[in-house]
Order: structure tokens, then C-alpha cells, then sequence
């Protein structure tokens, strides 16, 4: 389980991608897509994600991430939206899109 920090309001939450508990907000765009996957733990420390959600708390905004990071997290989020769709398509040829057999 990944753990991130909610661009929108600083709290800690579970999924880059998942809809903060607290304030209810879930990137939709790119850009905050972006943003949300660049502050969880799969690139920084705890101890980092933990000022951050302060920085966001007392600051009302995410702190500045540079532009070429933002640039790579965005195609690393399509990159993987590509893989999870062929993916799936794979596995719906293998096991049939209609099969309820577990």
C-alpha cells in the first residue's frame, strides 16, 4: 500500500490516486495526477511526506515541484496507464471477458 499525502489539504492518506478521507478531493487532471504521485512514499522518505502534509497545511499549496520532475511523473503516469491497458486486454483474451469462474 502506497502511502501519500493529499495535495488538496496535507493529510496522509493510502493510494497516490485515491480519494482523500478528509477533505474528499481526488486528482482528476494530469497535473494533480502528477502531483500526487511525487508526494507518496514510493519517492520519498516518511519523514519527508510528514513536512510536506505541514508545508501544505500551513501553506494552503503543495510546495514547488520542478517542472522536469512534474514532466517526468506525467509520462511515467501515461507509460503505466498504457501497460495497465494492455494489461487487461491480455487477460480478457486469456480468461474470456464473460467468464464467472473463479
Amino acid at each position: 500500500m502506497i502511502l501519500a499525502i493529499c495535495y488538496n489539504c496535507g493529510e496522509k492518506k493510502f493510494g497516490a490516486f485515491c480519494r482523500c478521507p478528509k477533505c474528499n478531493v481526488e486528482p482528476e487532471s494530469e497535473y494533480d495526477k502528477a502531483t500526487s504521485l511525487a508526494i507518496t512514499d514510493h519517492y520519498l522518505s516518511v519523514q519527508l511526506l510528514e513536512k510536506t502534509g505541514t508545508y501544505i497545511k500551513e501553506h494552503g499549496r503543495t510546495p514547488e515541484i520542478p517542472q522536469e520532475v512534474r514532466a517526468d511523473m506525467t509520462e511515467s503516469i501515461r507509460k503505466s496507464d498504457a501497460i495497465t491497458q494492455r494489461l487487461k486486454d491480455g487477460l480478457e483474451r486469456t480468461l474470456g471477458k464473460n467468464n464467472n469462474s473463479e
